[in-house]
């Protein structure tokens, strides 16, 4: 290994003087114009145990020894402008242990690196790209390890630009693989992807752009602890978008965008599900003075699937003024339709909306004033009373609670995923469902097989209410000052409420009776110290889930010597839902340092404890993070330390991962 290290390194220092001498002459038949590289040693330790009631169900721990030598070239064939290639590569000695509670193994292994990159002609009205690039990069899941995946991306991307054509066409095709497993998790992908996009610009500021997209995905990704079913994915995608300025004084600004998606989802022992998604936005801003400005909206969505069509469309007209005495007011006008024909699905919304806004600079400070009215009218036709939702998107990190788009989740027929749609997860295993009032919302479960931070598929049906009319009536002021530049004080009010004009609701309607009243303050003191927080409290007076919440926040700040930052902060946060036990008492401390103790190097560090003992299921988190980074000329050292305590209820996961390396460029 030493040997091999020294001899790209003697290498790498013959062919530099040649360089510059080089040159003079840019016309050769082959060219070396540079060589780079780095070596690199890596030490990692990933240590993971889990308990329930305080007993150890699993853990693992996971020494990694990494040695890396990496050569980077760059070099012509000709001329610069007619053969540019770009050619990188390495080797990756990677040596593991592993500990488990299931046994103990270890591995030795030697990975290739290897990238490629030849543009022709890259300066002519034709360039043409072929690129190809394998890598071995680390995947971390969560609490869950951390293991390497070998991914291969190769492809090519060709041209054509005035005035050889006079529209710019680009086409780039390429395939993506990416392999690997470890530590629960599979990893198998393979996406094949075509794009081939039409660009014309023309008079002042005006353009039209048309692309065609074709993908075609594989999966088989997912969590060891539950069936893998693989997915073939196939999506033609059509993207028209157009940008004018025009009118007096090219005042008037126009964009528009037109989207069709056809995709096609085969699943193994299971029914393809084919879907056409059609979209089109229109929105038109006129600037009529420095002080008036108006716009003009529309937007238009059909999604046909096999189970269901579901079509959308949004209208709105409005305009804005603004006085040199601080005044500004906004009016609108907005309609909205929704149809599911699965459902017998028809809603129609039509209202206005205004607000006025006031704002005065005085002795003390600032004044803010405002109020807003918005007026809308329902009218709808529901004959099963419910209206399915597929796929929508939800990021599910640590134990937090993410609320659904839609109120009123009828919760059995939620179904969760995960994005490439090879898995269905378990409630009350892998996720959660607590529904608070009309508001569901999902968590992730400790010791499941959604991994932290993951992005999941939520489908499922709410209910609508059934067939009715209504109109609803919303009213909103606030109140502001801002003192001395040190103290800003403010409250909010609103005030909605509905009322039935035809038909029985099969859900209750929700007025609501919303105030917020708080203060922050931030103020420096004697040198180089800054003191602030902020205190709200509101009071949510409605119908259906009423509520209070307090909310307090305090910090402070100081700059010491050698560049040092520290800052320690206090959070508290107190939610009673009147009609539900599952309430929230949040406290958090956090410790940040942010320093240069010496000489080329940084340092920082984070502590932070948190708990939640509000609902039925008590949440902590303990994490303390540091990072250490020195620097001499090309030499560089990293050090990187993590540790996090997650609980929820009875389960904990304890994670501690260090990370240390150090890089020699040359």
């Amino acid at each position: 290994m030493k040997h091999l290290i020294l001899g790209v390194m003697c290498v790498a220092s013959l062919y530099q003087p040649a360089y510059a001498a080089s040159r003079a002459n840019d016309i050769s038949a082959f060219r070396l114009t540079e060589v780079s590289g780095d070596i690199a040693a890596r030490y990692i330790l990933d240590e993971y145990e889990q308990k329930n009631s305080g007993v150890p169900q699993s853990y693992q721990t996971r020494p990694t020894y990494e040695e890396e030598v990496s050569v980077v070239t760059r070099s012509y064939v000709y001329h610069p402008n007619f053969l540019n290639i770009d050619l990188s590569g390495g080797v990756l000695f990677v040596q593991q242990e592993y500990e488990t509670n299931q046994g103990n193994t270890d591995s030795s292994d030697t990975l290739y690196n290897f990238a490629t990159r030849f543009n022709f002609l890259r300066r002519k009205p034709y360039p043409l790209t072929l690129f190809y690039e394998r890598n071995n990069p680390a995947a971390t899941t969560s609490l869950a390890g951390r293991f390497l995946v070998e991914n291969t991306n190769y492809g090519a991307i060709a041209a054509l630009h005035e005035p050889l054509s006079p529209i710019a066409l680009t086409l780039e095709v390429n395939r993506y693989t990416s392999e690997g497993s470890g530590s629960g998790t599979v990893i198998d992908n393979q996406v094949d992807k075509s794009i081939l996009r039409a660009y014309k610009a023309y008079g002042n500021g005006n353009s039209i752009q048309v692309s065609q997209l074709l993908t075609e995905q594989n999966s088989r990704s997912g969590s060891s602890g539950l069936p893998i079913q693989e997915t073939m994915m196939t999506t033609k995608t059509t993207d028209i978008s157009a940008q004018n300025i025009f009118g007096p004084g090219q005042k008037l600004h126009l964009s528009q965008l037109f989207t069709y998606t056809d995709q096609t989802n085969e699943r193994a022992q299971t029914i393809s599900d084919e879907i056409n998604d059609s979209r089109y936005n229109f929105d038109l801003r006129a600037q009529h003075s420095e002080k008036t400005r108006s716009f003009y909206q529309y937007s238009w969505l059909k999604n046909d699937r096999s189970a269901l069509d579901t079509e959308t469309q949004n209208a709105s007209i409005g305009v804005g003024h603004e006085t040199d005495a601080g005044l500004a007011v906004d009016v609108d006008i907005h309609a909205k339709r929704e149809e599911q024909d699965a459902n017998n699905y028809i809603r129609d919304v039509y209202g206005s909306r205004g607000s006025l806004s006031y704002s005065m600079k005085t002795d003390w400070g600032t004044l803010r004033m405002g109020a807003g009215v918005v007026y809308d009218e329902t009218d709808q036709s529901s004959a099963q009373g419910l209206v399915s939702v597929y796929d929508e998107s939800v990021i599910l990190t640590g134990t937090t609670l993410v609320a659904l788009l839609h109120d009123f989740v009828v919760t059995g027929t939620v179904t969760v995923e995960n994005q490439t749609q090879t898995q269905t997860y378990v409630e009350n295993l892998d996720y959660e469902l607590i529904t608070v009032g009309y508001t569901t919302e999902i968590q992730r479960l400790l010791g499941g097989n959604i991994p932290d931070g993951d992005t999941v598929l939520v489908s499922y049906s709410y209910q609508t209410g059934g067939t009715l009319r209504y109109t609803s009536q919303s009213y909103n002021y606030h109140i502001g000052m801002a003192l001395f530049k040190y103290l800003d004080i403010y409250a909010r009010y609103r005030d909605f409420n509905q009322e039935i004009k035809e038909g029985a609701p099969t859900i209750p309607l929700n007025s609501v009776d919303n105030t917020v009243v708080g203060a922050r303050a931030e103020y420096p003191f004697l040198s180089g110290w800054l003191i602030g927080g902020q205190a709200e409290y509101e009071d949510n007076n409605e119908t259906i889930s009423p509520s209070t919440r307090n909310t307090y926040n305090t910090y402070v700040q100081t700059q010491l010597p050698r560049s040092t930052r520290l800052r320690l902060s206090i959070y508290k946060e107190t939610v009673d839902n009147i009609n539900s036990n599952e309430d929230s008492d949040i406290s958090q401390y956090r410790f940040q340092l942010n320093s240069r103790p010496w000489l080329r190097t940084v340092l920082s560090l984070s502590i932070v404890e948190e708990e939640d003992t509000g609902g039925t299921t008590i949440r902590r988190r303990h994490s303390q993070n540091v990072a250490l980074e020195w620097n001499l000329r090309k030499l560089k050292f990293s050090l990187h330390g993590e540790h996090i305590v997650d609980e929820q209820g009875t389960v904990e996961q304890e994670r501690t991962l260090i990370r240390a390396q150090l890089r020699r460029r040359f």
